[in-house]
């Protein structure tokens, strides 16, 4: 007769699934999840990139009311000759600038001479008194609010390390015949170079532009926005200043406190082209954290959760690679599921950086450096949003600040 095989048992088939089953189903099901917020974000870029094409085609009635541009200037930033130039010929038919400088012996004053010399634009340049414990920019801005006059409908505001396109001022002021807009605002694109710090301040940067069409989150930027001169003095904007971290924070906050919008205009982007090394990045975007988390949470919330999850997804991702080329091969899927955040990252990155070169006709930088930035940027915001928790003192353009919120700072050291 032939061998007879032992009879199977009934509750093998029923054996519940063992400990590494039941994890790689875990992380399975957490790759997907992570793969799809991944994609949704770069659903999110190609939105942001349609929104900012339909901007472009808008098209206002002619208003080209008379602006004052008000410009906080200390020391002579790289290419602020090429900046102040652009900022004095702009397509625009009545305008004026008031340059506000610490003390006239600034080497900036020299450069904004030559600049007036070379234009028709009316051009006033004061000498900023002393405010105890405001800002050296806001102690600026506050002397230079008192050259606004009656005949001043709008007031802008630019950077001196800012260089405006030519349709500067008509991009910013069309918005502002909207009723409901109380403010507009553009934003800065950094230009970089083959470096990896200048690529990754930009990248850095540039993912600020997300929220600016969410008008609940949004903020006019003090490098590039304008408001009614109605509602800077009914809004006491210039008083706020006084004791305030971020002149461009105070400026939003008063304008949503009286139930108006603050309207991104992507075709007044500003360009700022200077180097940058790795503590500069560091230092700066550690700077702009602090200022954001002292102004509103639920911005710098925004941002650690989206970079936790990019890089807490591209950390496991390594993990479980190891795991899967040592142990079980079963876990490649959920490992490549959690890196996919690389190269997602990078395409929405790539669609940001196209989306600008669109907007400002320039190549900004290589494209390559940008979208390795772009990568590292997840793990840089996150020591940032981890140093602006502990950080209480901080340096800008040479004077130390004690924060102590939004409001009252306190200087330390001039």
């Amino acid at each position: 007769g032939g061998r007879l095989e032992p009879p199977l048992d009934p509750h093998l088939a029923e054996r519940p699934p063992g400990p590494y089953d039941v994890a790689l189903l875990l992380f399975q099901v957490l790759a997907a999840l992570s793969f799809l917020l991944g994609l949704a974000s770069v659903l999110g870029g190609v939105r942001f990139r349609v929104r900012v094409a339909r901007s472009r085609r808008a098209v206002w009635p002619p208003f080209t009311p008379r602006v004052v541009v008000l410009v906080a200037c200390k020391g002579e930033d790289p290419g602020l000759a090429e900046n102040l130039a652009a900022l004095l010929h702009q397509d625009y038919p009545a305008y004026r600038v008031v340059f506000a400088l610490d003390d006239f012996r600034d080497p900036a004053h020299r450069v904004i001479r030559g600049a007036a010399e070379a234009t028709g634009v009316p051009v006033t340049v004061v000498e900023a008194h002393p405010v105890p414990n405001a800002t050296g920019k806001a102690a600026a801005l506050i002397r230079a609010a008192k050259e606004i006059t009656a005949k001043d409908e709008v007031i802008a505001f630019m950077d001196s390390d800012a260089r405006p396109p030519a349709t500067w001022l008509r991009a910013l002021a069309a918005p502002l015949q909207d009723a409901t807009v109380g403010a507009t605002t553009a934003y800065r694109w950094y230009a970089h170079d083959r470096t990896l710090a200048s690529a990754t301040r930009s990248a850095w940067n540039a993912a600020g532009a997300n929220i600016l069409f969410d008008e609940r989150m949004n903020f006019a930027w003090g490098g590039s926005s304008a408001l009614g001169r109605e509602t800077f003095e009914r809004t006491y904007v210039a008083a706020k200043w006084g004791s305030a971290l971020s002149d461009d924070m105070v400026v939003t906050q008063a304008v949503k406190g009286l139930g108006l919008r603050v309207a991104y205009v992507p075709a007044a982007t500003v360009l700022t082209d200077e180097p940058c090394d790795w503590p500069t990045t560091v230092e700066w975007t550690t700077r702009q954290t602090v200022m954001m988390r002292a102004y509103d949470r639920r911005v710098t919330g925004y941002a650690g959760l989206a970079y936790a999850t990019i890089s807490g997804s591209v950390d496991l991702g390594i993990a479980l690679a190891f795991v899967a080329a040592i142990a079980n091969p079963a876990y490649w899927v959920p490992a490549l599921l959690l890196l996919s955040h690389v190269p997602l990252t990078a395409a929405k990155a790539a669609l940001r950086l196209g989306t600008f070169r669109r907007v400002t006709g320039t190549r900004l930088g290589p494209t390559g450096a940008f979208l390795l930035g772009s990568v590292v940027v997840p793990w840089l915001a996150l020591y940032n949003l981890n140093r602006a928790r502990k950080l209480r003192v901080i340096s800008w353009r040479g004077t130390l600040y004690e924060i102590r919120g939004p409001d009252p700072i306190r200087v330390v050291r001039r």
